[in-house]
């Protein structure tokens, strides 16, 4: 089954203190347009979508955290990441981080800091369902080596 962001957030809405899900109150229409005002990015419409029902949120799992975007704004553009990227997602106070990279309203894609290469997904919603079912260490970090092993293998040899 392929879920959307509205499937996701009925799960976290139903599931949020039993995963150890701190939310915040979802961003306003303002808060959405100072970010992408101070960022000079418009917000995927999945990710509009995400902020508007929590401006982030906060787990007991590895101290795994969605960044609301009053930090985003505080944090600045960054200077090492390309113009439409910015760090969406840390964990254990920003030790690592995940980006995404936004092409326009529709398309982006997500990958980890570390990893610029390596894109593991073109959808929020793939992307909390794996943290919400597996957590951080045996779901993204896990995922992560898979598909670092799949492109790899896929490489031709030189």
């Amino acid at each position: 089954m392929n879920l959307t962001i509205e499937n996701i957030i009925k799960i976290i809405q139903a599931d949020h203190e039993k995963l150890g899900i701190i939310l915040n109150s979802g961003a306003s229409v303002a808060e959405i347009a100072d970010f992408e005002q101070a960022m000079e990015i418009k917000l995927p419409k999945d990710m509009r979508t995400f902020y508007e029902f929590t401006n982030g949120f906060y787990s007991d799992d590895n101290i795994f955290n969605i960044i609301p975007l009053y930090e985003m704004i505080e944090n600045g553009k960054s200077d090492v990441l390309p113009p439409n990227d910015f760090d969406f997602a840390e964990y254990s106070i920003y030790c690592d981080m995940w980006t995404i990279s936004v092409k326009d309203e529709y398309t982006y894609t997500i990958y980890n800091t570390a990893q610029t290469e390596m894109t593991l997904t073109d959808s929020l919603s793939e992307f909390l369902d794996v943290f919400l079912n597996e957590g951080l260490i045996h779901g993204i970090y896990n995922w992560t080596e898979t598909i670092e092993k799949r492109n790899l293998a896929n490489k031709s040899p030189e």
